[in-house]
């Protein structure tokens, strides 16, 4: 692996850790959980279809700023709308839509690749 490389990775996993915070915060600031999914499967689709081949990865680092999100934003002393039941690690789940979000990111890759090869 090139350096380069290495250092365009970890700029897509700071990327998506930050994604994964604007998600926790969406979460915290909203009784629904609805928003905050539909965020995260917008920045999993759009990272999974920049750089496919870890797309795994993006999503990991996306469902892990959630707890992350509700532990500073907590931390500074704001109080969310509703905390994750049963417990914070709830916000783990969240995983699932992520990778499906990734999946389809790596899918829409794959068939612009695939369109552009025809022409």
């Amino acid at each position: 692996m090139s350096r380069n490389n290495t250092v365009n990775n970890l700029v897509f996993a700071w990327l998506s850790l930050i994604s994964g915070l604007i998600v926790g915060w969406v979460d915290f600031i909203n009784n629904e959980p609805q928003p905050a999914v539909a965020l995260l499967l917008l920045f999993t689709v759009l990272l999974g279809a920049l750089k496919p081949r870890l797309a795994w990865l993006w999503a990991l680092c996306c469902t892990a700023g959630l707890p992350l999100a509700y532990l500073l934003l907590s931390g500074l002393g704001l109080k969310p709308a509703s905390w994750p039941a049963p417990g914070l690690y709830a916000t783990l789940l969240a995983v699932i839509p992520a990778m499906l979000g990734a999946l389809g990111g790596v899918l829409i890759n794959y068939l612009i690749r695939g369109l552009r090869r025809k022409d």
